[in-house]
């Protein structure tokens, strides 16, 4: 290769395939990702280019290292390029189908295997560890719809190797709907897709001469498959800058840290770890920032491990039942639940930060988990107030944690208290507090349903609340104010002022009710519900039937009744 750190060249993806001979995955690339959207847009934008009689389909760019052992490395399009294999075995598969045994006997020795010396057939395309066995025996190897059904229950706990064979089936029915017409038609057609696929659907071939350029060029270039999120971007980077005697370690290490993480979005743990360390951050930093942190081999070690342990706090953050919290108390594991109910996505840096630099006992932890209750539910819950000011106090908390020798819960406190919406500034924003989660008004009114039972110490009414939120309690909630008005309603309350108090949604229109109450009440007037309500176990049920009807003047009491209750539930003291 040229002294330039690129060079490139646009070819056919399938003059690619057979020129380059063969291509290999590297250890820190993702598996297979392509779903049915992708797969089935792949096939249908090449053969409507076929149909429309497109000179040339481009499909991007392909960036490749130069050859080791007669291997290419593929740094970016290993989606394309897999998917193009899959539709060369489909075309394989039909013409063999069709009899046409030394046109599919072509198509495999060009496009998906490669002879040695000697007589022995290679792959063209090796994928990474994950993906090789079932490509193998889906793509390299001829398989029938019987045989891809029986693969799928072999490979059936791999979502990966599952959306390969999912794949192999769309690429099948897609091209199977596309050439429907007699024998010499589809034969026709076969021919032409996998001619139109060799040299017309072009690719921009970017080879690099070495890792550091190939470094380079992946951290800057990003074509048709799926975005490369930061974490990506981080593995290549710890590939690249390790030995490659530590390179099975690194695998067995990620592999063990992406377990952890599960389905939610990769860059959403990566941003948890460095804000539960070092403080706010923006998505678009963080991969430059660990970069810069993490700059020399024994530090990029460093990073794999606390990332992998890292992996292991986040999966815990919204998981009560996880082995976490084995040896904290069922309260802590009740406010673990109440915070996911909440939806306080801004509160776990701290959590965060509280497990990885510290042995937190289970009081001090209950009373961390007590305060983000409470800074959630005055700030986001029933504050609605800007999410980004919460973001960077957290931030800034979980920093401050991760700095010191051990938590200051004073300090927490006073750190909270900077933006904590005092009792007044809480009265106000109940008023206007409407709540579209069901989840979350059950939360809300239980609390505050037990909390004045129970003198506002929610350290002794927390179990109440608990089995109120469990799956197969018979509590739940129900409207005042239906959401369907009958004329008896509207002779009491005007539209107008619904819509313009939001009161269908707000949470004094809502009741804390049984199943049995819901099937009786099913919408009906209000004197029925009156009627039901004196017979409630909840008290803030039973004040219902102390109106005589449900006007403004009774929504505004009731907002009262509520509100006053609420600001005693969530404050710090507790």
């Amino acid at each position: 290769m040229e002294n330039s750190i690129f060079r490139s060249i646009t070819l056919g993806i399938g003059q690619l395939i057979s020129q380059k001979k063969r291509f290999g995955v590297p250890l820190y690339q993702r598996s297979y990702s392509w779903g049915n959207s992708e797969v089935d847009q792949f096939v249908d934008d090449i053969t409507n280019a076929i149909t429309e009689e497109y000179t040339n389909y481009f499909l991007g760019s392909v960036l490749l290292t130069e050859p080791q052992d007669g291997v290419w490395g593929i740094l970016d399009g290993q989606q394309r390029l897999t998917t193009a294999s899959i539709v060369y075995s489909t075309i394989r598969t039909l013409l063999s189908e069709k009899n046409q045994h030394a046109d599919s006997e072509q198509i495999a020795n060009e496009f998906l295997a490669v002879r040695a010396l000697g007589g022995e057939y290679y792959p063209r395309l090796l994928l990474n560890e994950e993906n090789q066995n079932v490509y193998r025996d889906a793509v390299i190897n001829q398989s029938s719809e019987k045989n891809i059904e029986f693969l799928k229950k072999t490979y059936d706990k791999n979502k990966s190797n599952l959306l390969i064979l999912q794949a192999v089936f769309n690429c099948r029915r897609k091209i199977e709907e596309w050439i429907s017409f007699d024998h010499e038609t589809a034969v026709r057609k076969l021919y032409k897709l996998s001619e139109y696929l060799e040299k017309r659907v072009l690719v921009v071939v970017i080879e690099v001469a070495n890792e550091s350029d190939a470094y380079i060029a992946f951290e800057t270039l990003n074509t048709r498959g799926q975005d490369l999120s930061a974490l990506d971007l981080v593995k290549n980077y710890i590939f690249s800058n390790t030995p490659k005697s530590h390179h099975n370690e690194i695998r067995i290490l990620w592999s063990e840290m992406k377990e952890n993480i599960g389905e939610n979005e990769a860059d959403d743990f990566l941003r948890i770890f460095w804000m539960g360390n070092y403080g706010l951050i923006q998505k678009s930093r963080l991969y430059f920032n660990l970069k810069r942190k993490f700059n020399s081999a024994p530090l990029v070690l460093k990073l794999l491990n606390e990332l992998c342990s890292g992996s292991k706090i986040y999966a815990a953050i919204e998981d009560p039942k996880n082995h976490f919290w084995q040896n904290y108390s069922d309260y802590t594991r009740h406010l673990i639940e109440t915070l996911k109910i909440l939806n306080s996505k801004q509160t776990r840096p701290i959590i965060f930060a509280c497990w990885n630099a510290k042995n937190i006992d289970s009081s001090l932890m209950e009373n961390v988990l007590w305060y983000l209750v409470v800074l959630t539910v005055r700030f986001q819950t029933i504050g609605k107030k800007r999410q980004g000011i919460l973001e960077k106090q957290c931030a800034k908390i979980a920093q401050d944690i991760s700095n010191a020798e051990k938590i200051d819960l004073s300090l927490l406190r006073q750190d909270i208290d900077k933006i904590l919406p005092n009792d007044e500034e809480f009265l106000a924003d109940f008023k206007r507090y409407q709540e579209v989660s069901m989840k979350r008004a059950l939360y809300i009114l239980s609390a505050i349903e037990y909390s004045k039972v129970y003198d506002y110490e929610y350290r002794n009414s927390w179990q109440f609340v608990d089995k109120a939120l469990d799956s197969s309690s018979n509590i739940s909630v129900s409207n005042i104010l239906p959401r369907k008005l009958s004329p008896s309603w509207l002779n009491v309350i005007s539209e107008d002022d619904i819509d313009s108090l939001g009161i269908t949604s707000n949470i004094s229109n809502f009741i804390l009710t049984t199943r049995s109450f819901n099937i009786k009440q099913s919408n009906k007037e209000f004197s029925h519900l009156k009627d039901l309500s004196r017979e409630s176990e909840f008290w803030t049920t039973r004040e219902i039937a102390d109106f005589d009807s449900w006007e403004l003047d009774s929504f505004s009491k009731r907002q009262d009744q509520l509100r006053n209750v609420a600001v005693k539930t969530w404050k710090l003291n507790k």
